[in-house]
């Protein structure tokens, strides 16, 4: 009997508790980001003149890099009191570093944050930079820009890269995250590099395409390049229309690799190895000019040939 009372206690407060919630949220029009218990400076930076090289320092904000019709650079960004940033010039460099700041007094925190942080960044569509960026929970995109190099690092969240052209190389690093590429043309090494999430890569170009990530699948569509490499474990690797100048390895763990290859089966110097599962290619083959390299295990290999 007073095991029923108390149910019947809590099922009240609960009520009482909802009715609550409800009526503060009709109150502000159910609107949540009005319950931010911070205060939000928007803030905006223009480049005294032309920027080549850009180094970017965040944490928990999400980078969104774009052109703009301009000949100066653009960043638009929100401070807080747990954040403000030093944005530094030198010339044609440019330095954006996220300072952290403990409010004096505060131990705990029981305030609402429902306010999502964003630092944009416009690029003059006709100039090349050097553009690195380096965050942490949060995600990167960048489209549309023309670069001299380009790295981008984040963690827990993902990175989009499309419509770029880069002189040297592009570097992708997260985790946690998924790997988005398209329309990147590279003229070095085009690196991009994950754990626990998807590497997708389309219509690309570079010397060499590396894509390797962990407990994810590895997709890649119509890219060309000399060399590329494909690595994963507990995740498929599918490709379709690759332009290969010297060499394909794809390797992978618990999981098929499936797809077309260009030419003809005596195009290829072949490698291939699997357990538990079916393989399409010969375990050896000595072919002619490029090398093909296919490992995994409790998987099959189902790769067919274009001739």
């Amino acid at each position: 009997m007073k095991t029923n009372k108390i149910y019947i206690i809590a099922a009240l407060l609960l009520l009482v508790g909802l009715a609550i919630a409800a009526g503060a949220s009709a109150s502000i029009g159910f609107d949540w980001s009005k319950l931010n218990s911070e205060n939000y400076i928007e803030k905006e930076f223009t480049a005294d003149g032309k920027v080549l090289k850009l180094f970017i320092d965040d944490s928990n904000n999400k980078i969104t890099v774009e052109t703009i019709d301009s000949d100066r650079l653009k960043i638009e960004y929100v401070e807080n009191e747990r954040g403000k940033y030093i944005v530094k010039q030198s010339g044609t460099n440019l330095t954006i570093t996220k300072e952290s700041i403990k409010p004096f007094g505060r131990f705990f925190n029981f305030g609402f944050n429902f306010k999502s942080n964003e630092m944009r960044i416009y690029i003059p569509a006709d100039t090349a930079i050097d553009l690195n960026i380096e965050t942490s929970n949060s995600a990167v995109d960048v489209n549309g820009v023309k670069c001299t190099d380009l790295k981008l690092k984040t963690s827990n969240g993902s990175i989009d890269v499309s419509d770029v052209f880069s002189e040297r190389g592009a570097v992708c690093d997260t985790s946690n995250g998924a790997i988005k590429i398209s329309r990147v043309n590279a003229a070095g090494t085009l690196d991009c590099d994950s754990s626990n999430g998807r590497i997708v890569l389309s219509d690309a170009r570079a010397e060499t395409i590396i894509a390797k990530t962990s407990n994810a699948s590895i997709n890649l569509s119509n890219l060309t390049a000399i060399n590329i490499k494909a690595d994963t474990s507990s995740g498929s690797i599918d490709i379709t229309g690759l332009e290969i100048g010297r060499e394909l390895r794809l390797d992978t763990s618990n999981a098929g690799i499936s797809g077309t290859l260009p030419g003809k089966i005596s195009d290829y110097n072949i490698t291939s190895l699997t357990s538990n599962g079916s393989n399409s290619l010969p375990d050896k083959l000595d072919g002619g000019d490029k090398t093909l390299i296919i490992k995994t295990s409790n998987g099959s290999i189902r790769l067919e040939f274009e001739k």
